[in-house]
């Protein structure tokens, strides 16, 4: 079976066809029909309406599959385009082709397993929820141009093979230089002559210094359609739990940065190898169900403590052994969170203890310990 699938539009109409046989697919064809702003309306829609025409008798797809449209504002826009997705449907239905329609979150259910997954996402699956052969060894599943298009469907092709391979690499390690401005979520570099902008948290924020001082930010970039970021940390610490946070699905930048915003690095790790979702929630954005998915796909990462990442002086592993033991400890542990203190608060202390003391022990030096952070 050949599937043609489109995005519709009346600027860009994007576009893919595959080949499905057994449990494979296999890309063919993928690219844009694209109309100049400027041009008279119905001449745009007539380009788009022959180069379709054109695409429809050279693959001679079984089926085509095309984004249900969902608009809340902006009627001018949601017009435009329906027009042109009327001119796509016609298309198919003058070449007798069956068509079927299906949503964003559909769609990315399908390649990522989750419906709320960011576009960057999308694009940067590497494969472990694609059938596609070859994707798992990190191979990009986008194939070369034949270069036999009409040249409206082949401009864009080189430039989305490029942004494709752009996204996977990090060209700024870092950013060392006078401090000249800081904002809200933000601090701003200079760099021989150059103002880096770079998205940061709170943390870090408090620990860069005044203005004119000379920093060092740990940075990781972001690459999407429409902007491209920069993020900077005070430590490799506090940038390698934003690298985790952001391989989470559905964790975009900004989430990431909020969490750190409300949490210390050291504070993040014990939260997650403890299991306590609860306590992510307080970030502001950070709903019951992402605090839940972080926990689910970081806490095995942390609580072998693989990355190296925990200062404090009792590790992950420990922490995450005395929040799933049974016995003394667990008995402790939950009396502790009865009390109204959290796991990530708790496990820290009681893994430093002797499991072998009466949870009542271990609950009454735990309180100590409580007391005396609280009076240093």
């Amino acid at each position: 079976m050949r599937i043609l699938g489109i995005d519709p539009g009346y600027a860009i109409v994007g576009f893919g066809v595959v080949s499905y046989h057994g449990a494979d697919f296999t890309p063919l064809e993928y690219g844009a029909i694209t109309t100049e702003a400027g041009t008279r309306f119905a001449a745009r829609l007539t380009a788009i309406y022959d180069d379709l025409d054109f695409l429809l008798k050279r693959f001679q797809p079984d089926c085509i599959a095309i984004e249900r449209l969902y608009f809340t504002s902006n009627q001018k826009t949601v017009i435009d385009v329906a027009q042109a997705r009327g001119v796509i449907v016609l298309c198919a239905e003058q070449h007798q082709i069956p068509m079927y329609e299906y949503t964003p979150l559909q769609v990315k259910q399908a390649v990522v397993g989750y419906g709320k997954a960011e576009k960057r996402q999308v694009m940067d699956d590497d494969g472990r929820n694609s059938r596609y052969p070859g994707a798992a060894a990190g191979r990009c599943r986008r194939c070369p141009c034949p270069c036999d298009l009409p040249r409206t469907l082949c401009n864009r092709r080189a430039a989305a093979k490029e942004n494709h391979q752009s996204r996977r690499y990090n060209m700024i390690y870092s950013v060392h230089g006078k401090l000249i401005a800081k904002e809200p979520a933000m601090a701003v570099v200079e760099c021989g002559g150059v103002g880096y902008a770079c998205r940061t948290t709170l943390h870090t924020l408090g620990q860069v210094g005044n203005l004119g001082e000379t920093v060092l930010l740990y940075t990781a970039m972001s690459v999407r359609e429409d902007a491209v970021e920069l993020f900077g940390f005070s430590t490799q610490q506090e940038l390698q739990c934003f690298q985790l946070l952001t391989s989470v699905s559905g964790v975009g930048p900004k989430a990431a940065l909020s969490i750190l915003s409300d949490l210390t690095p050291d504070q993040f790790l014990l939260t997650v190898a403890s299991g306590d979702s609860k306590a992510l929630t307080r970030a502001k954005g950070i709903g019951a169900k992402s605090a839940q998915r972080i926990v689910m796909e970081l806490k095995d990462k942390i609580a072998g403590d693989a990355t190296g990442l925990l200062s404090g002086t009792a590790g992950a592993g420990e922490i995450a052994a005395a929040t799933q033991s049974g016995g003394n400890v667990g008995e402790a542990i939950e009396a502790l969170v009865t009390l109204g203190y959290t796991q990530s608060e708790v496990a820290p202390i009681v893994a430093k203890l002797d499991p072998s003391l009466s949870p009542s022990d271990l609950i009454r030096l735990a309180l100590q310990e409580f007391g005396k952070q609280r009076n240093f």
